[in-house]
C-alpha cells in the first residue's frame, strides 16, 4: 500500500498581518492631514493665560454686555426730551426696539457664518475675523451718535454692531479654553461673566452719559 500523504496547508501570515494592522488603525497614519484643521498655538504661560482672560472678559462686555444695555438706548430714544431723533419717534416704540432685537439677534445667529469661516481659515484668520468685528462695532456706534431717523439705527446700531459683536464673540468662544487644560471650566466661567457685569456697568454709565453729554 502506497503510505498516506498529509498535506499541509500554506498559512499565508502576510495578509493576517496585514489585517491586524489595519484593525490597529496603523494604516490611518498614510492620510494626509488637512493643513486647515490644524491649529497651532503660542506656548502656554501663567502670563499668557492671564493676557486671555482679562481680554476675553473685556471682549465678552463689550458685545453681550452693550446687548443687554439697550434698553436704556431705548429709553432715551422715545423719551420727548431727546435731542437726537424727530419728536414722532414717541410713538414709534416698535420699531426703536427692533434695534436691539437686530443687533442681539445678529450676535447669535452669526455662529452660522463664523464658526465656517474659522475653520476655513484656521487660527490666523480667526485674528483677522476679529479685527474686522472691532471696525463693524466702532462704526455701528460712532455712526449710530450722528443718527437723525429710526431706520439709520437700524443699519448703524442694529446691523452694523449685530455683526461686528458677532465677528468677536465666536472667536472667543473657540480660542480661550484651549489655553486652560486643568482650571478650563473656572477660566471660561469668569469669562462668560463679562456678560452680566457688563450689563451691570453699562447701564448706569449710559444713562448717565446721555442724560449729562448727550448722544453725541
Amino acid at each position: 500500500m502506497a503510505a498516506a500523504t498529509t498535506i499541509h496547508p500554506i498559512l499565508d501570515f502576510s495578509s493576517h498581518e496585514n489585517n491586524e494592522s489595519y484593525a490597529m488603525g496603523e494604516l490611518a497614519l498614510d492620510e494626509p492631514r488637512s493643513p486647515q484643521n490644524t491649529f497651532e498655538m503660542r506656548p502656554i504661560t501663567r502670563q499668557r493665560q492671564i493676557i486671555i482672560l482679562i481680554s476675553s472678559f473685556l471682549t465678552i462686555c463689550i458685545t453681550i454686555g452693550l446687548n443687554q444695555s439697550y434698553g436704556v438706548f431705548q429709553s432715551y430714544y422715545i423719551s420727548p426730551t431727546q435731542n437726537m431723533l424727530p419728536k414722532t419717534t414717541v410713538n414709534e416704540g416698535a420699531l426703536v426696539a427692533f434695534v436691539g432685537t437686530l443687533g442681539s439677534g445678529l450676535t447669535w445667529a452669526g455662529s452660522i457664518v463664523v464658526n465656517p469661516m474659522m475653520t476655513r481659515l484656521g487660527a490666523k484668520g480667526s485674528k483677522y475675523i476679529c479685527v474686522t468685528g472691532v471696525v463693524f462695532t466702532s462704526l455701528g456706534f460712532g455712526l449710530a451718535s450722528v443718527c437723525k431717523e429710526v431706520w439709520q439705527l437700524l443699519l448703524t446700531q442694529g446691523l452694523l454692531y449685530g455683526i461686528g459683536s458677532s465677528l468677536l464673540y465666536y472667536p472667543i468662544l473657540s480660542t480661550a479654553p484651549e489655553y486652560f487644560n486643568i482650571h478650563r471650566g473656572s477660566a471660561m466661567g469668569f469669562i462668560l461673566s463679562g456678560a452680566g457685569i457688563g450689563g451691570l456697568i453699562f447701564s448706569p454709565l449710559i444713562r448717565f452719559l446721555l442724560t449729562s453729554i448727550g448722544p453725541r
